[in-house]
């Protein structure tokens, strides 16, 4: 759910950010790297 607007704003910042958030989902803490 949060993720979705997440990804739309570091998108710009990193194309591959997206991927780490999804994996990171229930990681909690990729999305950190």
């Amino acid at each position: 759910a949060y993720i979705g607007p997440s990804v739309t704003t570091y998108s710009h910042l990193n194309p591959g950010y997206r991927i780490f958030t999804i994996d990171g989902n229930y990681s909690g803490g990729s999305y950190w790297v």
